[in-house]
């Protein structure tokens, strides 16, 4: 075909997208193209306000509360597909599956006994419980299901033919009685029956219930008091998260104002890292998010215990969070640091509380203490719901579960274990009993080799994260920058990449941020749009979120223009005194 010819045609094949788009905008691609092209819009309008600015004919304050709100409003219609959800009445059977029968019956199966007991409840179901002529016991002796003891994919014959393993509580604290077998048996029997076919038993293969014992607390109690396992149910225990989003969002507007709060909103729902895809529908998915955002607004309004306490809530919820205190460690040094310059002859003198005082930041103490606070009462309200063993089978289940490589990781550790000759096209093979087991190796094999990039990287990110922190004041931003190392330091998967939400609070202190999340909401979606394979998909958007957190640090490791923005004090005063949040701007 000849470039005239394509030239011409082109009109043509944009009006075809431009009819699938607006008949179908919840088809997968189709969403990817939708967001990607308000991404752009999104990133124009940026352009246009600051020049505007430049020559000195700012738009009206009205004019931009309007068309930022019209932009918050479009990314959260994008991120709930525009309403076209994936799957029937809105809750997401899968996610239900681990997450409400694991939290149930936790005390049974414990984090490795999901799959195998859920066979064994299969092999006893009657004849026609998902239709006439369905044989549930046919379906599970001849299916395969993931051993989470091993986190690899075996038969399911051995299970069924000892169903007293499962039964007498081998995989949890305490052996199932008659009533919670049947109970159990009857929420397996709801998930089978809609969930058929190749749906249900995909989902055997998944890495099993993964929550720290503390999310089981309320997971538990929102399984049991919501029982048992009905349409009806399921979708009223689904509309929390959206509850959740909801109320986060209005903590955003009221700790940084409206134009953070529509940045966010608009970045959340038009990047494909952590789409509704994955998470969406589902049961206290987003907990963590909502206390680890809130955590933040609260120290933004000089709440420091309360930021403190979120925190360690968001952390004992999913690990991961505690990411963000390695800046508050950095900053304490440089804080005692610069109070030790100042007076370095009576920096010591006195007693140790006295001394602890002046070398320590009296706001940076209240964060602690709320940390601390939140951690034993937390910490020993999952000790009395599911006792120390939980922790000990949890740090085990994760253990494996980190240990094996998903095509939809993201993260510095990604991108390094990505090759040519090992992506899951190539790797993969259907004739083993695992098809992903070569994949998985390929990828061990390739950190293990290229070590000196992995940890070399790391130093050097790090190296910016701690120069940024040592001269900064403000605490949350110190707890947002926490992106970076969250990012290059451990190995998500895609969803959880929603903490970027703190890169539209890093916005309100340097205003280029928010075009760098509307490109890297661009570039998320471009990847989805050229990448089919998951494993390539991913390690694409994790080289944009790895350059977008760099960037973030990067823009805070310089000042900030002094008439506008967060403007930061002079050292001097770092070592004394209350830093209000907002400093008033300085003059020229």
């Amino acid at each position: 075909m000849s470039f005239l010819s394509v030239l011409l045609s082109a009109p043509t094949t944009a009006n075809q997208l431009f009819a699938k788009m607006v008949d179908n905008p919840g088809d997968d691609d189709n969403l990817a193209r939708i967001k990607l092209i308000l991404g752009v819009l999104g990133i124009i309008a940026l352009i246009y306000e600051a020049s505007r600015e430049t020559e000195g004919n700012p738009i009206s304050l009205k004019w931009k509360k309007i068309v930022g709100g019209a932009f918050a409003v479009l990314g959260m219609i994008s991120y709930f597909q525009y309403f076209k959800i994936g799957y029937p009445d809105f809750y997401h059977r899968w996610e239900f599956f681990h997450y409400y029968v694991g939290s149930k019956y936790y005390n049974e199966i414990g984090y490795e006994g999901i799959y195998v007991c859920a066979a064994v409840a299969e092999s006893e179901l009657p004849e026609g419980s998902a239709h006439p002529g369905d044989k549930p016991r046919n379906n599970a002796k001849v299916r395969k299901l993931r051993d989470l003891r091993v986190n690899l994919i075996k038969d399911t014959t051995e299970y069924i033919e000892h169903p007293e393993v499962c039964k007498e509580g081998k995989y949890g604290r305490q052996a199932f009685t008659p009533e919670r077998w049947e109970a159990f048996k009857k929420d397996v029997a709801f998930y089978r029956r809609t969930s058929l076919g190749n749906y249900w038993n995909d989902m055997q293969k998944d890495h099993g219930y993964n929550p720290p014992p503390v999310w089981g607390i309320t997971g538990r109690l929102f399984a049991t008091m919501v029982a048992p396992s009905t349409e009806q149910n399921l979708k009223l225990l689904s509309c929390i998260d959206p509850i959740l989003f909801a109320a986060m969002f209005g903590f955003v507007a009221w700790a940084f104002g409206w134009r953070v709060m529509c940045v966010a909103i608009f970045f959340w729902g038009t990047q494909d890292a952590s789409p509704f895809y994955w998470t969406g529908g589902a049961f206290l998915r987003q907990d963590w998010l909502f206390y680890a955002v809130v955590s933040a607004c609260m120290v933004r309004k000089q709440k420091f215990f309360w930021g403190g306490a979120f925190l360690a809530y968001a952390t004992l919820l999913r690990v991961f969070p505690i990411m963000f205190y390695p800046g508050f460690f950095v900053y304490a040094a440089s804080y005692a640091w610069h109070a030790y310059k100042k007076n370095p002859s009576g920096a010591f003198a006195g007693g140790f509380m006295e001394i602890w005082r002046r070398l320590t930041d009296g706001r940076l103490r209240q964060y602690a203490l709320g940390s601390v606070v939140a951690l034993a009462v937390l910490g020993g309200a999952s000790l009395a719901n599911s006792g120390l063993s939980s922790w000990k089978s949890f740090a085990h289940h994760i253990g494996v579960h980190n240990s094996t490589p998903l095509t939809n990781h993201m993260g510095w550790k990604t991108i390094v274990a990505h090759s040519a000759e090992g992506r899951m096209e190539i790797a993969r093979d259907p004739r083993r009993m695992d098809p992903f087991e070569k994949w998985k190796d390929s990828r061990r094999d390739r950190v293990k080799k290229l070590w000196y990039i992995h940890y070399g990287g790391i130093a050097v990110m790090m190296g910016m994260f701690s120069y940024a922190i040592w001269r900064l004041k403000n605490l949350w931003i110190i707890q947002a920058l926490g992106v970076l190392p969250t990012t290059i330091l451990v190995e998500l998967t895609d969803y959880y990449y929603s903490y970027f939400i703190y890169g539209a609070m890093l916005s309100k202190g340097r205003r280029p941020i928010e075009i760098a999340l509307l490109l890297a909401s661009v570039g998320s979606e471009w990847a989805h749009l050229n990448y089919g394979m998951f494993d390539d998909r991913f390690t694409a958007m994790s080289v944009v979120f790895v350059l977008l957190s760099v960037f973030m640090v990067a823009m805070y490791m310089r000042r900030p223009w002094l008439s506008r923005g967060e403007i930061t004090q002079p050292v001097e005063e770092r070592a004394g005194g209350r830093v209000p949040s907002i400093p008033p701007p300085a003059t020229r």
